[in-house]
Parts: structure tokens; sequence; C-alpha cells
């Protein structure tokens, strides 16, 4: 099985290794319509540009949990959108 690749050098450290199948599945099944932050991201670029939104004209914004989990999701929207406004405190509450 594949692994998951965490670039982030604080995600790495801890040494959590995920294989991405065997993660899915248990996100779908205790998670019902559960999508990979990409698709979700994919997804919101598309949805907004009809109304004028679209990286070049606008930020995005993100309150997730300060955990080093959320960190490559935080990632990838700040390199969907060029920049992100993390607002995110303990357990996502800004």
């Amino acid at each position: 099985m594949a692994r998951v690749s965490y670039p982030d050098p604080i995600l790495s450290s801890t040494g959590l290794h995920l294989e991405s199948s065997h993660f899915d599945e248990t996100l779908m099944r205790h998670i019902p319509g559960f999508r990979p932050s990409q698709k979700f991201i994919d997804y919101s670029l598309g949805i907004l540009k009809p109304f004028g939104f679209q990286p070049d004209n606008s930020m995005a914004c993100a309150s997730v949990c300060r955990d080093e989990l959320t960190r490559p999701f935080i990632n990838t929207i700040n390199e969907a959108w060029g920049s992100l406004f993390n607002f995110s405190g303990l357990a996502g509450m800004p």
C-alpha cells in the first residue's frame, strides 16, 4: 500500500505514516460522505469562480484545530489559493 507523504517537518517529525487506502476506508466507514482535501479544495475553487472569487483576487480563510494533523490540509489550501488567513484555535475555534 502507498504511504501518505507529509512534507511538513512538524508532522514528519512525529514519525506518523498513514497507509492511504486504509485511512480512506476508515474515514468512509466512520464519516460517510468524506472527501479527500484536494477534492474539497478543487470543489471550492470551481464553485466560487463563477462569483468572481479566484486566487488572484481573494484570500482563503480556514479555522481548524491547530493540531499538526491539520497542517497538510492548511498547506494544500495555501498552495491552491496562494494565500491563507488561518484563524485557528483549539478545537478549530477562533
